[in-house]
This record gives C-alpha cells, sequence and structure tokens, in this order.
C-alpha cells in the first residue's frame, strides 16, 4: 500500500507539474490515467507518446497501473525517472517544440478493443 499511494501521488505531482492533460485518478491498488485532448494532439496520441516514452526509458506498461506488494522505494523511482522522460516529451509536444506527429514513432495505440 505504502509503494502504491507513494507511485499515486508522484504521477500527480509530474502531471501537475508539467500542467499536462492528463487526470490520475484511484488508488494503491489501481491507478488510473485519463488524457485528454488539446489543440496540439488527441487524447489517444498523448496516450501513445506516454506509452511509447514509458517503454524506451524500461518501463513497459498499460493503463491502468496496478501496483505490487513487492515495490520498493528504489523500484518506484525508477518508475518516476521514465514518468519523469515521459512527461518532458509530452510537454514538448503540447508547448510546440516538436509536433505530437514527428514525436510519435509508432501508429497511434486505439482505445479498447475494435473488430477488424
Amino acid at each position: 500500500q505504502q509503494h502504491g499511494t507513494a507511485f499515486g501521488d508522484q504521477l500527480v505531482q509530474r502531471v501537475n507539474e508539467y500542467a499536462l492533460p492528463i487526470t490520475v485518478r484511484g488508488n494503491h491498488a489501481r491507478i488510473v490515467l485519463d488524457f485528454a485532448s488539446t489543440p496540439q494532439a488527441t487524447a489517444a496520441e498523448i496516450r501513445t507518446l506516454w506509452l511509447q516514452e514509458l517503454a524506451r526509458h524500461g518501463v513497459l506498461a498499460l493503463v491502468p497501473y496496478f501496483p505490487m506488494t513487492c515495490w520498493t522505494e528504489t523500484i518506484v523511482q525508477e518508475l518516476m525517472a521514465a514518468v519523469r522522460q515521459s512527461c518532458e516529451r509530452i510537454n514538448e509536444a503540447i508547448c510546440g517544440a516538436i509536433s505530437i506527429t514527428d514525436a510519435l514513432e509508432c501508429p497511434v495505440i486505439p482505445y479498447g478493443f475494435r473488430k477488424h
């Protein structure tokens, strides 16, 4: 519970620090990020960039997050280092330093399931 709470609290801090269009909700056992569209990018594009940058920094994850009881303070700090890098990249794309399409190296990941 302690490390899940710390992770969630630090996620909120990072998202707020960069004023990103992301809402963090949930509790120590299940943390959800809701992405909102901006004039520069759709919510799906921002979510895709978030996941891309986490993966680039060694965190393979989807949303929601389920903090594990085996997490340690070190693990939380490693996760937060990847989160900070993701926040910085999204901030660059939203503030216009780069375009979201230039930042994405993969197709936009759709929400939910879809029939092919």
